[in-house]
């Protein structure tokens, strides 16, 4: 999930529940349940998250129903502070969630936004970012295959290049500027 502190209580609940992700984990691993998040929803706003999150792992693994359960318990537990996040860095298996992605929202009637997971500022990080990925599962680079991304997509976008992007989709755009003031 990604969460938006939308005032001074939503923040202190986002230190709290940063703080306790590191303290209750292996470092360098931070998590915590939905029920941890839920007890300090208050004051947050959240976004779905990559690919790798609840409602989009379980579209991938071909549970439309259980994308929908998982966001209509996101709705509940942000009491409708919620948008579904959707991505284009270039992948195909990525643009096949994007219409599944867009109904789900509409089925639980929130915001979808357009958004760009960043792992690097520039293209030219992606370099740094594989030998930085690399180290951490203590592997070559030519050892970590797929575990690289595929391409420098993972970059800060511009707002130009964002919106070019998502022409074809502007309520996306529109959403995510609406969040974002």
């Amino acid at each position: 999930l990604v969460l938006l502190a939308q005032d001074r209580t939503g923040y202190g609940n986002l230190s709290t529940l940063i703080t306790r992700a590191r303290m209750e984990c292996d470092r360098g691993r931070p998590s915590l349940s939905l029920d941890t998040v839920a007890a300090h929803a208050k004051g947050l706003f959240a976004l779905t998250g990559c690919p790798r999150g609840l409602v989009p792992r379980r579209l991938i693994a071909g549970d439309a129903a259980g994308a929908r359960a998982a966001a209509a318990r996101l709705h509940d537990v942000f009491d409708g502070r919620l948008a579904i996040e959707c991505w284009d860095h270039g992948l195909e298996e990525e643009r096949a969630l994007l219409e599944p992605l867009i109904a789900i929202a509409h089925a639980i009637d929130v915001p979808w936004v357009v958004t760009n997971d960043v792992h690097y500022a520039r293209a030219s990080g992606r370099v740094v970012h594989d030998v930085l990925s690399s180290l951490r599962h203590k592997r070559t680079l030519d050892e970590m295959g797929t575990r690289l991304r595929p391409n420098a997509e993972w970059k800060l976008q511009s707002p130009a290049r964002m919106a070019k992007r998502w022409s074809h989709h502007p309520e996306g755009i529109q959403a995510t500027l609406d969040i974002a003031e």
